[in-house]
């Protein structure tokens, strides 16, 4: 018997009326394509320039050039401010609706990846002050707050064949875990398990290893 534990958006709250065809309806009635709402949600919130285009081509060009910009800015602030947190939720949302959508999930998990303040590991590890420490460790812990754990297991779970997906997702929870109230999140929610089938999956894949480890 294997157990496992079922993470969906439509027990927040907020949707808890709605099934996850009518949030996608809904979406798609209001003109929102998921890919490209990602590419507004970050470039409105963070850089302060809207983005354009349609189509997931579209969107995907538009991405690339996002994630240069907003993972610089964001992980040299070392702090999520309050753009970065409403883009945080806005794309917990979209994971949420869009959870089979595979380029969807790629197109998120890269952008959370960029929003993580002081994602860098050589940089973090090289942080001494406590009280610095202690801030981030707030701070991450404030995130998880959004659905951010959850979401990534599930796109983790649904798409195991995806190297971007393994590789962002990993780094963010990584990030995530410094936190000590998110590493009970996230063995609760079945993160441990869920990395050893990525390494499983992706035993070749010497990035995707080394981000499970971490």
């Amino acid at each position: 018997t294997t157990e496992g534990t079922y993470m969906a958006i439509t027990a927040m709250y907020a949707y808890q009326s709605c099934s996850f065809e009518e949030l996608r309806v809904q979406d798609y009635e209001a003109g929102r394509n998921p890919a490209s709402m990602i590419a507004s949600i970050v470039s409105a919130c963070v850089i302060g320039t809207p983005a354009t285009g349609e189509g997931f081509g579209a969107a995907e060009n538009i991405f690339g050039n996002l994630r240069s910009a907003s993972t610089a800015a964001a992980r040299a602030a070392g702090a999520p401010d309050l753009a970065d947190v409403c883009a945080v939720s806005a794309i917990v949302r979209v994971m949420g609706v869009h959870a089979a959508d595979r380029r969807v999930q790629e197109h998120a998990c890269q952008a959370l990846s960029g929003l993580m303040p002081c994602a860098d590991y050589a940089a973090w590890q090289s942080i001494t002050c406590v009280q610095r420490l202690q801030e981030l460790a707030a701070k991450y812990t404030s995130l998880a707050a959004y659905g951010v754990i959850p979401a990534l297991l599930q796109a983790m779970s649904n798409h195991k064949d995806s190297a971007i997906v393994a590789c962002e997702a990993g780094t963010i929870l990584g990030v995530l875990a410094r936190s000590d109230d998110n590493i009970r999140l996230i063995t609760l929610a079945g993160g441990i398990s869920c990395f050893i089938e990525t390494m499983r999956v992706h035993a070749a894949d010497s990035r995707v290893q080394a981000q499970a480890c971490r």
